[in-house]
C-alpha cells in the first residue's frame, strides 16, 4: 500500500519527520500537496514531503486536500530542508515560505513540468543603479522559455523595477510585496507556479515560491539588511537564491554596486564595467582638527550653505539606532577604540565585543574624550542653529538615517556626519557595511552635474575608504575576505548567535547544553540583561550543532522560554 509522508503545519522540531498517512483511493497528491490530516484528536494542515510502501492497516487517512496545486516540487522541497537545517527552524515553519496567502486554486491550469539543469556559478554584477545588461539577462531568460524572479529589499523600489521590467520584458510582470492583497498575491502565486515564461518581482517574501521552469534570480542589493529576517527562521536571501541555483538550475544574478563579502566566499564571479561604480567622493578629514570643534565641519556648512542658495537640496546623514557615536580624545584627538580588537566602544567601560576593560586613550591615556557624531535629534538641532526652519521634512535641508533613503528624491548634496562610527562598530562587518551605506548615499545625487557626497572621518587611511574614493569595491572586497579567513568568521567559518528570554529561565542549564553539544566550536556567553540571555558561538563548521540543537531547542521551549537562533547574525 503507497502512503504519504506529511509534515504538520506544526511550528515544532517535534513533527520534522512527519507521519505516515494513508491514501484514499479517489485521492490524487503528490509532491507539496497541502492536506489536512489528523494529528492529536483534530485535523491540521500538513505538506506532503514523500511517498512510501507499507502494509499497515492502522494508518489514519489524509481527510482532505487544500487548493488544486502542490505547494512546492522535488527540487524546492530539497532547498526548503536546506534552509531549515542552516537556520535551524522546524521544517514546516520553512515550508509555509512556500505557500500563498490564500489555498490556490487552478482554474485549469497545470503545473509546468520543473525544469533542471546545469546552473552557473553566482554572478555578481557590480553597476550603478538602474544602469547595465541584468534586464536584458531577464529578457533572454524569458525568450528560453524560462521564469525569472527579482528580488528588491522594499515595496517602493519593487514598483520601481516592475514598472522597468513591464515596458522591456516581453511577457506578463507580477508585482508582490508586503502591500499587494492576499487574492492578488495568490494570483500571481498560481500563474508564476503553472506557467513558464513569466516574471514575479517582489520583496524578500517571494524568495521560496515555486517557479515553474525557474530560469535566472536577480537579487538587487543583496547586502541590504532587509535581505535578512530578524526572527526564526532568520533566513536570508541571498542563500536562499545560491541554494536554489544549485538545486534549479538557475543562475542567480546579485545587482549592486558593493556586493557582500559572502558573494565572494562563494566563488561568485565579480563582474565590474569600465571606470567608477559610484560618483566622486569628498572626504572632509577631521584627523588635524582641534578637539572641541562642532558636529558639522566648516567645509560642509559651506557646501550646504552653497546647495541652498542655489535652490538645491541637501541631505545629512547620521547613523541609525543601535551604533553609537564615534568619539576621540580631548586631549590628543586619537580615536578612541577598545587596545585589543579596535572595535570603537558603546556604552559601559569595557568593549561590547571583546570584553576588555576599555581604559584611557590608547595613545596618551587621556580619560576625556569627545563624540563625533550624534542621532538625527541632536544634529538637527545643531543645523537649525545655522539654517533656522529649512531644516526638515519641508526644507531644503533633511535629517536622517539609511532607512529614510528608500523614499528619498534626489539630492544635490549629502553630507555623512560620522563615518569613523560606522567602520568600527562591533561586528565583523563593520567596515563592508560602512562602505555599503556610503555607497548608498552616493546613489542619492542627482543625475545632473554638481551632486556631491561629502563624508567627515578621522580615518582616512581605512581600506574602506580607499575603495569609497577609487570608485570600486573588488579588492577591498578580496582584502576583506582573508581578514575573514584569518579570523574565523563567515563565510570562512560559522557563527551562530542563541538567544532566551522568559520567566523562570535556567540560563545556567542553557549554557551547559550548549557547552557539550558545541564540541570543538567555541561558545562565548552568557550575556544576561533585561531582555533574556544570549550566547554567540563560533566554530569552522557548525552544522553538526545545528543538528544537535534542534531537540534541545525544542526542549528549551517546551519549558517555557522564547528561543531565536540566529544564524550568519549580522551584528554580534
Amino acid at each position: 500500500m503507497r502512503v504519504a509522508r506529511v509534515v504538520p503545519a506544526v511550528p515544532s522540531f517535534s513533527v520534522d519527520k512527519g507521519f505516515l498517512y494513508s491514501i484514499p483511493e479517489s485521492m490524487a497528491v503528490t509532491i507539496g500537496t497541502l492536506t489536512r490530516v489528523p494529528l492529536g484528536g483534530r485535523r491540521v494542515r500538513g505538506y506532503v514531503v514523500g511517498f512510501e510502501e507499507s502494509d499497515s492497516e492502522r494508518l489514519k487517512p489524509i481527510a482532505g486536500v487544500s487548493g488544486d496545486l502542490p505547494i512546492f516540487d522535488a527540487p524546492l522541497l530539497e532547498t526548503l530542508r536546506w534552509v531549515a537545517a542552516h537556520y535551524v527552524a522546524p521544517l514546516s515553519m520553512v515550508l509555509e515560505k512556500a505557500a500563498p496567502p490564500n489555498n490556490p486554486v487552478a482554474s485549469g491550469a497545470v503545473p509546468s513540468p520543473p525544469s533542471v539543469s546545469d546552473a552557473a556559478p553566482p554572478l555578481a554584477l557590480i553597476q550603478r543603479w538602474g544602469v547595465g545588461n541584468w534586464v536584458a539577462g531577464v529578457a533572454n531568460t524569458v525568450r528560453r522559455g524560462r521564469s525569472a524572479m527579482v528580488v528588491v529589499a522594499t515595496v517602493a523600489e519593487s514598483e520601481r523595477v516592475s514598472q522597468r521590467l513591464r515596458a522591456e520584458v516581453p511577457t506578463d510582470v507580477h508585482l508582490v510585496t508586503g502591500d499587494t492583497p492576499d487574492s492578488e498575491a495568490t494570483r500571481a502565486w498560481v500563474e508564476m507556479s503553472t506557467s513558464a515564461g513569466r516574471v514575479v518581482v517582489g520583496t524578500p517574501r517571494i524568495a521560496l515560491w515555486p517557479i515553474a521552469s525557474l530560469g535566472s534570480v536577480v537579487v538587487i542589493e543583496e547586502a541590504r539588511r532587509a535581505m535578512k529576517e530578524r526572527q526564526t527562521p532568520t533566513v536570508h536571501v541571498r542563500d536562499i537564491v545560491i541554494e536554489r541555483g544549485k538545486t534549479e538550475g538557475a543562475r542567480a544574478v546579485f545587482v549592486g554596486p558593493t556586493p557582500s563579502v559572502e558573494l565572494v566566499g562563494e566563488g561568485a564571479e565579480l563582474r565590474a564595467g569600465e571606470g567608477r561604480v559610484w560618483p566622486p567622493v569628498e572626504m572632509v578629514d577631521r584627523s588635524d582638527e582641534t578637539p572641541g570643534g562642532s558636529l558639522i565641519t566648516d567645509r560642509a556648512v559651506m557646501a550646504i550653505r552653497s546647495t541652498v542658495k542655489g535652490g538645491g537640496n541637501a541631505f545629512v546623514f547620521t547613523h541609525r539606532r543601535g551604533y553609537a557615536a564615534a568619539t576621540r580624545c580631548v586631549r590628543c584627538g586619537t580615536l578612541r577604540r577598545c587596545s585589543r580588537c579596535g572595535t570603537r566602544p558603546g556604552p559601559g567601560d569595557t568593549c561590547v565585543r571583546c570584553g576588555e576593560p576599555l581604559g584611557g586613550c590608547v595613545s596618551c591615556d587621556g580619560r576625556r574624550f569627545e563624540a563625533l557624531g550624534a542621532g538625527t535629534g541632536r544634529v538637527t538641532e545643531a543645523l537649525q542653529r545655522t539654517f533656522g526652519d529649512q531644516v526638515g521634512d519641508d526644507g531644503r535641508i533633511r535629517v536622517g538615517t539609511e532607512r529614510d533613503l528608500a523614499g528619498l528624491g534626489a539630492m544635490d548634496l549629502v553630507v555623512a556626519v560620522d563615518l569613523d562610527g560606522l567602520l568600527y562598530a562591533p561586528h565583523f562587518r563593520a567596515a563592508e557595511e560602512a562602505l555599503r551605506i556610503m555607497v548608498r548615499l552616493a546613489g542619492r545625487l542627482g543625475r545632473r552635474t554638481g551632486g556631491r557626497l561629502l563624508v567627515q572621518t578621522t580615518s582616512g587611511d581605512h581600506p574602506a575608504v580607499a575603495a569609497l574614493v577609487a570608485g570600486n569595491p573588488v579588492d577591498f572586497l578580496h582584502d576583506e575576505m582573508e581578514k575573514r579567513r584569518a579570523g574565523g568568521y563567515p563565510p570562512a567559518g560559522d557563527l551562530l548567535v542563541v538567544e532566551t528570554r522568559g520567566e523562570d529561565v535556567d540560563v545556567d542549564s542553557i549554557g551547559t547544553d550548549l557547552t557539550s553539544a558545541a564540541g570543538d566550536a567555541l561558545v562565548m556567553g552568557p550575556s544576561v540583561g533585561e531582555d533574556g540571555a544570549r550566547w554567540l558561538i563560533q566554530g569552522d563548521d557548525l552544522a553538526s550543532l545545528k543538528l544537535e540543537l534542534r531537540p534541545l531547542v525544542q526542549k528549551w521551549r517546551d519549558g517555557g522560554a522564547v528561543v531565536r537562533i540566529d544564524a550568519d547574525p549580522i551584528d554580534l
